[in-house]
């Protein structure tokens, strides 16, 4: 039987912990889904679309054998069954993370007792890497450079380019 998981999020925009997380989950399962929310389905302000992200993470992951990405809306539990999948994966930074995904494994077990979540700690180097504060950054320094510490540098390009479009 294939171990298939889904790695959910919103992605917004990718960042090298998330490709951490994503290295590391391909070690251990056979099929990685990565799960886009839907923009529909946020209640977050987001920079970019689900289509935008997806795409984003598709040209980070084109070279990563058994992954795929879609964008999902609705349940987390029901966009698994429909890949077929009974393991969340879970990046985890710091504890705060921690606390937020037990709550979250505890719902999905109440939807679906089969689910199980693994929790995957970034690297180091990752920990304190957020796309929200990837995001702050380039709004106060556009520095390519710097950006690409923690994103790939396309993405840091294409960040770069929607925040200057937006102002």
């Amino acid at each position: 039987m294939a171990r298939i998981a889904v790695y959910p999020g919103t992605f917004d925009p990718v960042t090298l912990g998330h490709l951490d997380i994503i290295k590391k989950s391909l070690l251990i399962f056979d099929k990685l889904y990565i799960g886009v929310v839907d923009d529909n389905s946020l209640g977050k302000n987001v920079l970019f679309t689900s289509k935008e992200r997806k795409e984003m993470i598709d040209n980070d992951v084109r070279d990563f054998h058994s992954v795929e990405v879609h964008i999902f809306s609705g349940l987390l539990v029901d966009f698994m069954e429909s890949v077929n999948a009974n393991f969340i994966i879970r990046g985890v930074r710091t504890i705060t993370d921690l606390e937020y995904e037990f709550n979250m494994n505890y719902i999905n077990k109440m939807f679906n007792n089969k689910i199980e979540t693994i929790f995957l700690p970034a690297e180091l180097q990752y920990q304190m890497v957020s796309s929200t504060a990837i995001k702050k950054i380039a709004h106060i320094d556009q520095d390519i450079e710097k950006i690409s510490q923690f994103t790939s540098r396309d993405i840091a390009e294409i960040l770069i380019h929607k925040i200057q479009s937006k102002f």
